[in-house]
């Protein structure tokens, strides 16, 4: 997955995950694929048991001097985070899958309900 993510030209700064220890295992290896250092994966208990709800302020707190950041989290809030931010109807984000959205704002504090557009929904048995 962090190959094909390369591939799309995206850029990374930051990563943040739930403790959960698949949550952390796959926030690492995708850091280490990208050449992000595993190191700096930030882990945020809050998204443990967390809803969408949670997944969007953890969002909103991003410091602004990172432009992109990554939000490793299980289901089912992860799928609803992506479809509330989008307004898509994913049914289910797949182990390893990967929902990405760009977002018209300055600040990450500004980030509203459905304010995000879709712009990749990839997943390891996706057909490329």
């Amino acid at each position: 997955m962090a190959s094909r993510f390369q591939q799309r030209g995206s850029q990374l700064d930051c990563i943040i995950c739930s403790p959960a220890v698949r949550a952390k295992t796959t926030a690492k290896l995708m850091a280490e694929e990208l050449g992000f250092d595993a190191d700096e994966v930030a882990s945020n208990p809050e998204l443990y048991f967390a809803g969408a709800s949670m997944f969007l302020k953890a969002a909103r707190l991003v410091d602004d001097h990172f432009e992109s950041a990554m939000l490793v989290g299980h289901n089912p809030a992860i799928t609803e985070f992506a479809n509330l931010m989008t307004g898509a109807e994913i049914d289910n984000i797949p182990t390893c899958g990967l929902v990405q959205m760009s977002l018209p704002i300055e600040s990450w504090s500004e980030i509203e309900e459905r304010g995000a557009r879709l712009e990749e929904f990839d997943y390891p048995k996706k057909e490329v």
